[in-house]
């Protein structure tokens, strides 16, 4: 962080003593001897709270260079491609109206009764199946 202009009690001051409690680089800007804005950079200067710094140049310099973005994962086109194979399975045996028990739904999928649970439960917390109060499975439609 870059102080410019601070008094000797301020918010920027409190928060460049906090970024260099957390080892963070703090920079500081001097400014007049005259002005009363000038006592926190001189303070952090002063203290070898915060590095002295002139210009972009030096600021540039201080921090080095700047880390390009780091590419992100791809977010999936539908909701069921970031699926697994079982558990889409099991998604795609869930009828479109109507319900059904997990025995039913473990045939159906051809998958294990423990599988169909495991399958069953990552559907409903991604919002796309729902149990009812029948004890039997449904699709969750989105809104």
């Amino acid at each position: 962080m870059v102080i410019v202009e601070a008094a000797a009690r301020s918010g920027a001051l409190s928060t460049a003593n906090w970024a260099g409690d957390m080892y963070r680089e703090v920079l500081a800007v001097p400014g007049p001897v005259t002005s009363s804005r000038s006592v926190g950079p001189h303070d952090l200067i002063r203290n070898r709270r915060a590095e002295l710094v002139r210009d972009a140049d030096d600021v540039r310099e201080a921090l080095g260079p700047i880390q390009p973005e780091l590419p992100r994962e791809p977010v999936p086109e539908h909701p069921t491609d970031a699926l697994g194979p079982e558990t889409l399975r099991v998604h795609e045996a869930l009828p479109a109206r109507g319900a059904l028990g997990v025995d039913e739904l473990s045939r159906a999928a051809l998958v294990s009764l423990t599988d169909c649970l495991l399958a069953l439960q990552e559907l409903e917390d991604r919002g796309m199946a729902s149990y009812g109060a029948d004890g039997r499975w449904s699709v969750r439609l989105r809104r």
